[in-house]
């Protein structure tokens, strides 16, 4: 088949599944990839791709894999909707591979204008925060307490960046939820739940919208930030939780100790 796909992410492999329901849920996800369609009838076995740009059909190819028949673009399309609960992958790719994909594939694959594609995908240069996070789709930027400002956030899923004279955070929220933290300053850096302790500081803070996917992918790529829920822990050894003074104290102390081991080694010679 005349087709380029590149490698990706597969998400989801060897499914069988309606089509057209499918689709609906990758138009509802925005997701970017590609599905790829294996279906066997009496007519032979074929094999298909659909390209998909922010969860709109972009290009289809099929082949026929022993007679060689291929089809491209909309009849491909309609020909993969024919199939009857097929076998599916779905595999995710980033902007680069899909604009390679616009770039390398048949014009007679696409299901829209070449350039309206290409217009589509010329996507502003944001600013990128620590963890590769990029600034975009910026929703809000205010001076608040972090802490307050956080609380209020009761379906938000996004990053919230914060910033003070002498520190700052990066929160990863769910619907609402904390799922990663970091807080940084000139002598150190704190990730996961400690980070929960010290976010009652004002500053200036910046909410930028994300899909949940796009969380649990920073996540994924950065595992120290997850904030774990020790409550079920806590419940089954019948563990008394430490008090909010308990945690300060003790954090208070990690971050002095580490403050002193710094300077002990400026101070020792090599």
């Amino acid at each position: 088949m005349p087709l380029y796909v590149p490698k990706g992410e597969k998400i989801r492999s060897g499914e069988k599944i309606d089509v057209s329901e499918l689709l609906e849920e990758l138009k509802t996800m925005e997701f970017t990839g590609y599905i790829e369609v294996a279906y066997k009838t009496k007519e032979g076995f074929y094999l298909g791709f659909i390209f998909f740009s922010k969860g709109e059909e972009i290009i289809a190819g099929v082949e026929e894999v022993l007679k060689k028949t291929e089809y491209l673009g909309k009849e491909a399309f309609d020909k993969i909707l024919s199939f009857k609960e097929p076998i599916v992958d779905v595999t995710e790719l980033d902007n680069e591979k899909i604009s390679l994909c616009i770039e390398y594939n048949p014009e007679e694959a696409f299901l829209k204008s070449l350039d309206e594609l290409k217009e589509e995908l010329e996507e502003p240069e944001y600013p990128t925060l620590r963890f590769g996070i990029k600034a975009e789709n910026l929703v809000e930027s205010v001076e608040s307490n972090v802490k307050t400002y956080i609380s209020r956030l009761k379906n938000f899923t996004g990053v919230i960046n914060a910033k003070a004279d002498d520190g700052e955070v990066i929160i990863l929220l769910k619907d609402g939820k904390i799922r990663g933290a970091a807080y940084f300053n000139t002598s150190e850096a704190i990730t996961g739940n400690l980070v929960l302790n010290l976010l009652n500081f004002r500053g200036k803070i910046d909410a930028y919208l994300k899909r949940p996917e796009e969380i649990e992918k920073i996540i994924k790529r950065n595992p120290e930030l997850e904030i774990v829920d020790r409550s079920e822990l806590f419940k089954k050894y019948r563990i008394k939780p430490p008090e909010e003074e308990e945690i300060e104290s003790i954090l208070r102390r990690v971050i002095e100790d580490e403050i002193f081991e710094e300077e002990l080694k400026k101070k020792t010679p090599i």
